[in-house]
């Protein structure tokens, strides 16, 4: 090296391979703290969607009771106490099993649950005349 040059490096020095790991550990277990923060993100967002879509199907299971039993009272005070469960197949793969009860009473209460086995959803809605029968002059 030239005078020069060493002159000009005095009193100067890089990072030492300590600092150097320091530095890289800490830097590690930052990366690995997101990256766990978000994989659990992902996972909670997972989740809501198949309750979401859980959810859609038992309300969807409600509207088909309501539009079988027309709002008759006569219909539905038969089905009271009566229950019933299936499994279909989900699109995503799996099945899902949705269970349909409809409670004794004045005014009968649908609850659906519906499980694809890692996570479920129920909806309760009460069925009542609340609107006049489809085609009906009341």
């Amino acid at each position: 090296m030239k005078p020069e040059a060493e002159a000009a490096l005095d009193g100067q020095r890089g990072f030492s391979l300590i600092e150097v790991l320091a530095a890289s550990a800490l830097t590690i277990a930052v990366i690995l703290a997101v990256s766990g923060a978000v994989l659990a993100s992902l996972h909670a967002t997972a989740l809501a969607d198949d309750r979401a879509a859980l959810a859609d199907d038992a309300l969807n299971v409600i509207t088909d009771v309501r539009a079988a039993t027309a709002y008759d009272a006569a219909l539905l005070a038969r089905l009271a106490g009566r229950s019933a469960t299936t499994s279909v197949p989900r699109a995503s793969g799996g099945l899902e099993t949705i269970a349909v009860a409809i409670d004794a009473g004045a005014r009968p209460t649908v609850t659906v649950t519906a499980s694809d086995g890692a996570v479920s959803a129920t909806e309760r809605q009460r069925l009542y005349n609340e609107a006049p029968p489809p085609g009906s002059t009341q």
